[in-house]
């Protein structure tokens, strides 16, 4: 079903009222950054993941790589090298049907988690000088360390996420990048002011 360039336009300029309710007027969005101005701090913390939230993924981390990843590395070497037979007698081929599902089970729920980790937000700064946003993601390279992306503010849209990435809730629209993600809607971590965040970024319609 095609939808026609009048309803497009009409769908976009509904969202674009619809999103109005949760972001601040400009005289509002300007008393706010006057506020910030005579604070005599340039960055603002807006968003910020409490320290124990952050002990509890490590945690998991952990568990993922003394636990998991050992269990995906040893199942397939054991069916391979190992006497089945010898170990499990008549239930060797049961046995080797059991922990091939759970070698797959782990395998793909291991990815799903550590795709999540990647995308966890930890910190979001605003600087009202620079008009910029540095996000931190606590676990966001590829070996689960921090990694920071320093963006204009308009680099930035907001994102709902999709079936197993119900947490991103933006996302990167920098030019000549690919989108980089970004879970705020996860448990444990505390806005400060979301609603001047979601003012200084890219608003529906916009594109940098």
């Amino acid at each position: 079903m095609t939808i026609s360039e009048e309803d497009f336009i009409a769908n976009i300029k509904a969202a674009q009222e619809e999103h109005k309710k949760y972001i601040y007027s400009p005289a509002q969005l300007d008393a706010a950054i006057t506020k910030m101005q005579k604070s005599g701090h340039a960055k603002h913390t807006l968003f910020e993941m409490p320290d124990a939230q952050k002990r509890v993924w490590r945690g998991r981390i952990l568990r993922l790589y003394t636990i998991y990843m050992p269990f995906m590395v040893g199942t397939p070497l054991l069916l391979e090298f190992g006497d089945m037979e010898a170990l499990f007698a008549e239930k060797a081929e049961k046995m080797v049907m059991i922990l091939t599902c759970a070698d797959v089970y782990t395998v793909g729920m291991s990815f799903m988690f550590y795709m999540y980790m990647k995308k966890l937000v930890s910190k979001i700064e605003y600087n009202h000088e620079t008009d910029t946003v540095t996000i931190r993601r606590e676990f966001g390279s590829e070996f689960l360390t921090p990694d920071e992306h320093e963006l204009s503010a308009k680099e930035i849209e907001k994102y709902k996420g999709k079936t197993f990435n119900k947490s991103i809730g933006y996302r990167s629209i920098k030019k000549g990048d690919f989108h980089i993600k970004f879970a705020t809607e996860s448990k444990g971590a505390e806005w400060h002011d979301r609603k001047l965040f979601d003012s200084v970024i890219s608003q529906p319609g916009e594109r940098v």
